[in-house]
């Protein structure tokens, strides 16, 4: 049976190491409207592997790196809009990258080594991330590192477990991420404060809890779930930032649809959320939004590029 859309440990440990490529001029993104920073897989020049934007309603969408030799993946916007941070294999041994929202200003993060699915502190001065160690089993850990390559500080480092997918919470207390340990993953919370670790949900053999995000006023977490044996792809939920009871935001359909429902990401004002639609094998993939109580879902990307890693800000 498929799993839920994630990427492999394969694909993620085994990236091709290839030229630098400079972007070309990106065109700018209109003042004042909502953006969604994307990333975008194509046969088409110019569009294999690279971040765009585009509005909250589909519409305007922006190629903001265009760099064919390179692999561009998980944007994530800056608190203030105004950057972009996220990941880049190909162009050196630090993976970290941050560039301005218009695709301009292009800076690598030093010391950032093999690493994955970035996430901003609410100050902007630093980001957490997903690095993997570069010995097999390749196992990944949750760590913060600020823009300059200082810093650095290690939350998590447990045998056995991969950690992935960090979110920071916007009340800057606390960082969510899964892990995956034995084939199952599991939400946990990071309070920073005294670095006390807990369980969002437990784990479970044949379920998957993933992609973490958090609500604005901080008190929920929206994530993706697949349940082996159900007969459908990946669904949806959202729950307290404090654990417990999980609400069914959109449903998975099934399986034979080769289709998951992954990667959510809440919008600044709380009324919606852009998610990924996928193929399991990323043959194909789509951005969406609906709202948190699972109505108004809307496809805002279209075609046979794959589509993903939605995130959300308000220029």
């Amino acid at each position: 049976m498929k799993r839920p859309f994630v990427l492999s440990l394969a694909a993620l440990i085994v990236p091709a190491v290839l030229p630098f490529v400079s972007p070309g001029p990106a065109a700018a993104a209109p003042v004042g409207s909502a953006r969604i920073a994307f990333s975008r897989n194509d046969d088409l020049p110019g569009t294999e592997h690279e971040i765009m934007s585009m509005t909250s309603t589909g519409t305007n969408v922006v190629v903001l790196t265009n760099t064919p030799a390179v692999v561009d993946l998980d944007p994530v916007y800056s608190p203030d809009g105004k950057r972009i941070a996220f990941t880049r294999w190909g162009a050196g041994p630090d993976e970290l990258w941050v560039m301005n929202a218009d695709g301009t200003g292009l800076a690598v993060v030093p010391g950032s080594g093999r690493a994955h699915h970035p996430a901003w502190s609410p100050d902007g001065k630093r980001l957490a991330y997903a690095r993997m160690e570069p010995v097999p089993p390749y196992t990944a850990h949750i760590c913060i590192r600020d823009l300059k390559g200082g810093s650095y500080q290690l939350l998590s480092a447990t045998p056995g477990a991969n950690d992935w997918a960090p979110a920071w919470s916007p009340d800057g207390t606390r960082i969510a991420w899964n892990r995956w340990i034995g084939g199952a993953s599991q939400l946990l919370v990071l309070t920073l404060k005294g670095l006390s670790l807990d369980q969002l949900t437990p784990l479970t053999p044949g379920r998957d809890d993933a992609w973490p995000d958090w609500s604005p006023d901080s008190k929920q977490i929206v994530f993706s779930r697949f349940e082996s044996g159900a007969g459908i792809g990946s669904s949806l939920y959202r729950m307290s930032a404090k654990g417990g009871p999980v609400t069914l935001v959109l449903a998975g359909i099934p399986l034979v649809n080769d289709t998951y429902f992954t990667m959510p990401d809440w919008s600044p004002d709380g009324t919606k959320i852009a998610y990924a639609g996928m193929d399991d094998d990323e043959g194909w993939g789509n951005i969406y939004t609906i709202t948190p109580d699972g109505k108004n879902n809307t496809q805002l990307t279209f075609g046979t590029a794959t589509d993903m890693s939605p995130d959300w800000t308000v220029a």
